[in-house]
């Protein structure tokens, strides 16, 4: 696949985008309910806003574009729905019968996002396309304990991979991971159900473990048989980011390849941002320090705008 030739080819990092949720806010796109930045997709405007913040940081230099699916999870679907007029649905949706609008609403929301991200790729652009997913429930994007087990955890991610497996999209990635049954839950899915290409994002503290206290050895023992295409350190403070890197890239095969898409440095806290955002020449200062240390994919996460991806 194009990221595959892109990774075997390119010497220099691959530049990815940065933050949608986040950066759909600064548009004014209300993002407080439970399909946060894909709530665009059935706000007005928003459509038109996402498809123009893909094609900033296509513009910035991005060379991978993550569709804004985080939270277009099935779990976070049925949320929405019992809490929206059947009014405000999209047409296609409202049309069918109730009992099926769930399913309707999960591949609908996808297939928008993805066909955003491709709608800004210029024709001759080599420019690869990700689907993202989130934590799976009762688990939220910073979890600091397991809840379920590892095969529940899989069980879970089953319908997002059905969703995703042929829309199309280069690579999925299996972000803000935490906990064991999580990262479980991810190496089951690879062997038992053909994934295609994937890579994990692993949210992690300033020990260099994830915020659940997983190591970076068992995250390399667990997964290691299924050879995620990347590792990221993802949707972790900047600050943090180098003991996480360093452990990880310590634990892994020589061959394995590692990125970085990372947080600004402020703090999440009452459902919102608190503290000062990075500006998008120290992010890249930052950035420097991770690509001395082996990073061969660097975006940006929650807080890291168009400007922050073209000062990388």
């Amino acid at each position: 696949g194009i990221l595959r030739r892109m990774l075997a080819r390119d010497e220099q990092p691959i530049i990815m985008d940065g933050g949608m949720g986040s950066t759909i806010e600064d548009h004014g796109i209300d993002v407080r309910s439970a399909m946060w930045g894909s709530y665009c997709f059935v706000d007005g405007l928003g459509r038109e806003i996402n498809d123009q913040i893909h094609a900033d940081y296509v513009a910035a230099g991005a060379r991978i574009l993550i569709a804004n699916t985080h939270n277009t999870r099935r779990a976070k679907c049925a949320e929405f729905l019992e809490k929206l007029n059947p009014s405000e649905l999209p047409e296609s949706v409202a049309a069918v019968a109730s009992s099926e609008r769930l399913e309707v609403l999960h591949r609908w929301l996808h297939e928008q996002a993805v066909d955003s991200a491709k709608k800004a790729i210029p024709a001759i652009a080599e420019v690869a396309v990700a689907s993202c997913l989130g934590s799976v429930e009762p688990l939220g994007p910073y979890a600091k304990e397991s809840q379920i087990t590892g095969e529940e955890a899989c069980r879970r991610f089953v319908p997002e991979l059905q969703v995703r497996r042929n829309s199309g999209v280069d690579l999925i990635i299996f972000e803000t991971l935490t906990t064991r049954c999580e990262i479980e839950g991810v190496a089951r899915l690879a062997r038992e159900h053909d994934v295609g290409d994937f890579a994990v994002g692993l949210t992690c503290g300033s020990g260099g473990e994830t915020l659940a206290r997983v190591s970076m050895a068992e995250v390399a023992d667990i997964l290691g048989d299924t050879k995620p295409l990347i590792y990221f350190v993802q949707c972790t403070r900047c600050e943090y980011v180098k003991a996480a890197l360093e452990k990880l890239q310590s634990k892994l095969q020589t061959t394995d390849i590692v990125g970085v898409y990372a947080n600004d440095n402020r703090v999440w806290k009452n459902r919102g941002w608190q503290g000062e955002r990075i500006s998008p020449r120290e992010y890249a200062k930052q950035a420097i320090t991770w690509k001395r240390m082996g990073a061969r994919v660097i975006g940006g996460c929650c807080g890291i705008g168009p400007e922050h991806i073209a000062e990388l």
